[in-house]
């Protein structure tokens, strides 16, 4: 090809031609530029020692944010030239500045990243705005709690052997219990909007209930095949295609399903209407009662009893998350168990 080119254009547009290859956009250096100007412009004026402290800070999680913004959401770069993000930027800035806390710089820039990605006045996005002035308020024991809330009341843990329930056990539970009795620990939650408490005279349910419900297949004792004899006569044949092998005692036997509400679709699936309550009767009568289900959990994890004990004895039953509380439980759920929890599943 030769190298003359020619080109032509309309009033009001703009010509670019190039012999090789071009950015539209601005740059990651550009990016990085002009965040480091908005904070420059609205920081405070300090001593020369703290606020080259302050600079070096707000340089590093400055310089961290703009590489992973590139890596995960480059065709959305432009956002920050948007004067709502450039706001939540200045926001991130200023709260890792005060301390250099590198946990909660971890968890300011996941919340910025998702806030970037949020539509504009939507529930998500003013509710990740709200967290990233809330997370620099709580202490990362704090934190913990609110995943352990969501973890156990909250998201769906697929479960299918006991070892996939241990696993649940001890480390979407267990690994997030803080032990504290110190009434405080929960009403500054309160206070900074992360959590509401449940109305006066309002029931709440113990902990091993609560599993029992959510995660009934996992304490039933099981039941032998005379019992299905006893019960169901001539029909017991029928309930095959619904038997597994009990979790908790192998030479015995329990329905497939993983809680009463999964074992009437069951029964709808495989035509056995006719013997609902019957089936539902074997079920509930082979669970666990609530002392053997502590026992049944302390053998599993030790750690269990605390939890318990807590649960009973502290504000940890009463309170429950707000949309900041989902949002930031969710945040540190994802960065300790590789998951990847859908906010908006949440809120």
């Amino acid at each position: 090809m030769g190298n003359d080119m020619e080109q032509e254009s309309g009033d009001d547009s703009t010509n670019i031609q190039v012999a090789g290859n071009i950015n539209i956009g601005i740059t990651v250096s550009e990016a990085r530029q002009i965040a480091l100007d908005i904070f420059e412009a609205n920081c405070l004026r300090l001593s020369e020692i703290a606020a080259k402290t302050m600079f070096d800070r707000v340089a590093e999680i400055t310089e961290e944010t703009i590489q992973k913004y590139f890596e995960r959401m480059a065709p959305q770069i432009h956002k920050m030239e948007e004067p709502g993000v450039q706001t939540s930027m200045l926001a991130i800035q200023r709260e890792y500045a005060k301390t250099g806390d590198i946990k909660l710089k971890d968890y300011l820039i996941e919340a910025f990243l998702q806030r970037v990605n949020s539509p504009e006045r939507s529930l998500r996005q003013i509710v990740l705005d709200e967290a990233i002035l809330v997370l620099p308020k709580l202490t990362c024991e704090q934190i913990d709690t609110l995943s352990l809330i969501i973890s156990a009341l909250y998201l769906k843990h697929d479960m299918l052997d006991i070892n996939s329930f241990a696993n649940f056990l001890q480390h979407d539970l267990l690994d997030y219990y803080v032990h504290t009795n110190k009434n405080t620990f929960y009403t500054h939650l309160q206070y900074t909007g992360c959590c509401s408490s449940l109305s006066e005279g309002a029931t709440y349910k113990p902990l091993v209930e609560i599993f029992k419900q959510r995660y009934t297949a996992f304490f039933s004792k099981g039941f032998l095949d005379a019992d299905l004899v006893s019960m169901f006569e001539n029909e017991k044949d029928r309930l095959r295609p619904i038997l597994i092998r009990c979790f908790s005692n192998n030479s015995l036997l329990q329905f497939s399903s993983l809680n009463e509400s999964a074992l009437n679709l069951l029964i709808k699936q495989h035509n056995l209407d006719d013997l609902r309550e019957k089936i539902l009767a074997l079920d509930r009568s082979k669970l666990m009662n609530d002392h053997e289900s502590e026992v049944y959990l302390n053998t599993i994890d030790t750690r269990f009893s605390n939890l318990s004990t807590g649960w009973k004895e502290t504000e940890l039953k009463t309170i429950r998350p707000t949309s900041v509380g989902f949002v930031i439980g969710a945040l540190n759920y994802n960065k300790k168990s590789g998951r990847d929890i859908d906010v908006d599943e949440l809120l």
